[in-house]
């Protein structure tokens, strides 16, 4: 089912958020925080998970 995730699959996303607010400098209640989280569910609904994650991320801030 698109959008759901397991205990474990929300732990690597919530991880990713973090990192990658953390590289950025972003707050926790910050806009661009929630865009962030919405990219990450994006991409997780497109099948990518863990390491591919940050790769992902890292290719956005890149274009």
């Amino acid at each position: 089912m698109q959008g759901a995730a397991t205990p474990a699959e929300l732990s690597v996303l919530r991880k990713a958020l973090d990192d990658c607010c953390r590289e950025l400098g972003v707050a926790d209640d910050s806009p661009v925080r929630e865009r962030l989280a919405a990219r990450i569910m994006s991409l997780f609904n497109e099948g990518v998970l863990n390491a591919d994650l940050k790769e992902a991320l890292a290719a956005d801030r890149q274009q």
